[in-house]
């Protein structure tokens, strides 16, 4: 990657002029002392573009009060609004990364040409209204019904870092996972399945190979219910894969299509935190999200007459150990 002297990316923003304010003034009156060579036209344009920082904040009104010891700095290319959408929300961002929390609902990127409803096209709309050169690139994805948090670069150099070395700045992901069926173990591991053998034959007759694109997670339980468990899971790797692994294990998330337990609002999935190592800064970043509150409620409230029909018929049959736990609840 490639850096100024100061170790931030030569990037096309750069600082016009800063100033202290040494008596108490507008923004208007402050760009007149910081810029007397400049129209008030031209001041006017900084505002508009939302180009001026007031003690690290973008202000754009012309008559927004400036008091003795602010700091205020004028740059060459303004900063986009802040993001308005409910799906959607910029929980962090400086000059290398944007993270943003989606909701459940909608999907990472387009599955399908022409799709635009995405949490990449948001972002990529709303930085560039701010400012046409912006770029963002994505690191990280989640299926279409998660609620957790997605990671973009803004410089494809550091997206390339961070992929080529996901262990060493990805240290954490961590989610909740409300899942139907009591697990009987306090935690373990969800290990990927082997890759497939190279088909041996001729050319015509080859099939496809499909490799799995799942990484290795750890669970631990959290709390137990009836014919529920929370799940604490840590994502090993880059690729998810939590949904497609529990099922394999015959423990659906709470919310699940083809699931018992009813009133979720959406598959009981959420991403709680994502440690990131900045590679830039060296810091260790931090962002934690809370558990959505219908897990709980879900979690801890009876099972209605229809639900424990169903799962004493599929558990019974089965001697599984969830019909034990269901009946010693009782």
């Amino acid at each position: 990657m490639t850096y100024n002297k100061k170790g931030t990316p030569r990037r096309y923003r750069r600082v016009i002029v800063q100033g202290t304010a040494s008596e108490a003034t507008t923004l208007m009156g402050m760009l007149s002392q910081l810029l007397p060579e400049s129209s008030r036209t031209t001041h006017k344009q900084y505002l508009r573009d939302r180009c001026i920082k007031v003690n690290g904040q973008v202000v754009s009104e012309h008559n927004a009060p400036v008091a003795v010891g602010d700091e205020v700095v004028v740059y060459s290319v303004g900063f986009a609004p802040v993001l308005d959408n409910t799906e959607v929300k910029v929980l962090w961002q400086d000059d290398w990364f944007i993270l943003v929390q989606k909701e459940p609902g909608i999907p990472t990127i387009a599955s399908k040409p022409g799709d635009r409803h995405t949490v990449y096209r948001i972002v990529a709309d709303h930085y560039k209204s701010g400012d046409a050169r912006e770029k963002i690139f994505l690191l990280n994805r989640l299926d279409r019904d998660t609620r957790g948090l997605i990671l973009f670069a803004r410089d494809r150099e550091v997206q390339q870092e961070i992929l080529d070395n996901w262990e060493k700045y990805i240290l954490s992901q961590t989610f909740s996972a409300l899942v139907e069926g009591v697990v009987p173990e306090e935690k373990g591991e969800f290990a990927p399945p082997p890759k497939p053998k190279k088909t041996v034959g001729d050319k015509d007759t080859k099939k496809k190979v499909v490799v799995s694109r799942r990484s290795r997670a750890t669970y631990l339980v959290e709390e137990r219910g009836q014919w529920r468990t929370l799940l604490r899971i840590s994502l090993l790797g880059r690729y998810n894969g939590i949904r497609s692994q529990l099922n394999e294990k015959k423990y659906p998330l709470v919310g699940e299509s083809k699931g018992v337990i009813k009133g979720a609002p959406s598959i009981a999935l959420s991403q709680q935190e994502l440690v990131l190592l900045h590679p830039i800064t060296k810091e260790k970043l931090r962002f934690e999200s809370p558990i959505p509150s219908f897990f709980y409620k879900l979690l801890r409230r009876r099972l209605t007459t229809s639900e424990r029909k169903i799962i004493e018929k599929r558990t019974e049959s089965e001697n599984d150990l969830s019909f034990d736990s269901l009946k010693k609840i009782d």
